[in-house]
């Protein structure tokens, strides 16, 4: 089985991401790949076509010009102070969400972090 790949929104604190790295996962950071302030439809409609979960802090990041977009390859929601004070604990969340959710339940589908730690 494939391991989940991830998109990391702008906010997302480094050390952080270093932790989901070390545990095997692939995390594309937006800001390696778009300009900043690309439209988050954009990045949705990115993680579906490549089959990356994104990562986010901004919890209204489905509610694009006041729709909520459903087409998407899955959604973590994290408290950007939670992973800046807790980065193993966060990342170790990040894999129990990864390693427990089928790939399928995983696209069109959010989750909020805080529930997997």
């Amino acid at each position: 089985m494939a391991r989940v790949q991830f998109l990391a929104d702008e906010h997302i604190p480094g050390p952080f991401l270093t932790a989901v790295d070390s545990l095997g996962y692939e995390v594309l950071r937006v800001k390696d790949e778009f300009s900043e302030g690309t439209a988050d439809r954009r990045l949705l409609e990115f993680g579906r076509e490549t089959g990356r979960v994104v990562l986010t802090c901004d919890t209204r990041f489905t509610i694009v010009d006041n729709d909520i977009v459903t087409d998407h390859g899955g959604v973590i929601y994290a408290d950007q102070a939670f992973l800046q004070t807790n980065p193993e604990d966060a990342a170790n969340g990040i894999d129990r969400i990864a390693t427990t959710m089928p790939a399928d339940e995983i696209i069109e589908n959010e989750f909020y972090l805080s529930d997997w730690v």
